[in-house]
């Protein structure tokens, strides 16, 4: 069996690249911005982390839970299955910049914007802002939500999309630390390529996972008619 935590986590970081070229400047750079210490500002950051991943949590539940449901009454099963072969789209839309086409809600960006982010105290935004991230208009996280569909149940779309949380951390930490150091030492091209290369290589890997698993299944299918 694939394991699709891992696949989720794998999607996250790949992801989270996406973070320090195109939505560094909306989220990361909050935590730099915002006067304090660098005690201050590791805190603020688990503060935010804590909250993103209570949020993604949630909100892959319920898609979880939905998918399910409307599989059962559409086609009398579970989409569970399909999960795997959801990740492999997600991967190979990442790695041809497919997902930048991806449709988001563009009302999200204005009431994300009327929350006010500067004027709040550094752990009260670490936290508001933690649980607004799910709601940015971003084409990537928006495909990462529709593979939650295929989950199967509440429980499985949580833990797919804590896993998905926990993949972004490494890099949205560092960037949030040290976001002004590193902006221009690393262009946006080059981790462009970074993400691009780590997405084709997820989707074969999963591919041919998914292939061994079959032949496998296949293997023992015979050995039974055999005996």
């Amino acid at each position: 069996m694939i394991n699709t935590p891992l696949a989720a986590f794998t999607a996250g970081l790949v992801t989270s690249i996406h973070c320090s070229g195109m939505c560094g400047p909306l989220t990361c750079a909050f935590f730099a911005a915002k006067p304090g210490s660098p005690r201050e500002i590791q805190i603020s950051g688990g503060i935010y982390h804590l909250s993103r991943l209570v949020a993604y949590a949630t909100i892959g539940g319920i898609l979880g839970a939905s998918g399910h449901s409307a599989a059962k009454a559409l086609f009398a099963g579970a989409p569970g299955r399909l999960l795997p072969w959801a990740f492999v789209v997600l991967f190979l839309m990442i790695a041809f910049r497919l997902d930048r086409f991806v449709p988001v809600i563009r009302t999200f960006t204005a009431v994300f914007h009327r929350l006010k982010f500067n004027t709040m105290p550094r752990f009260r935004m670490s936290a508001v802002l933690g649980l607004a991230t799910p709601f940015l208009p971003c084409g990537p996280l928006y495909a990462v939500f529709a593979v939650a569909l295929f989950a199967g149940s509440f429980l499985n779309g949580a833990i797919l999309m804590a896993s998905f949380a926990f993949g972004t951390m490494p890099l949205y930490w560092l960037l949030q630390s040290q976001y002004f150091r590193l902006q221009h030492r690393f262009s946006p091209g080059s981790l462009q390529w970074v993400r691009q290369g780590l997405a084709l290589v997820s989707a074969l890997l999963l591919v041919a996972r998914a292939i061994s698993s079959q032949g496998e299944h296949l293997s023992k299918v015979t050995c039974i008619f055999c005996r």
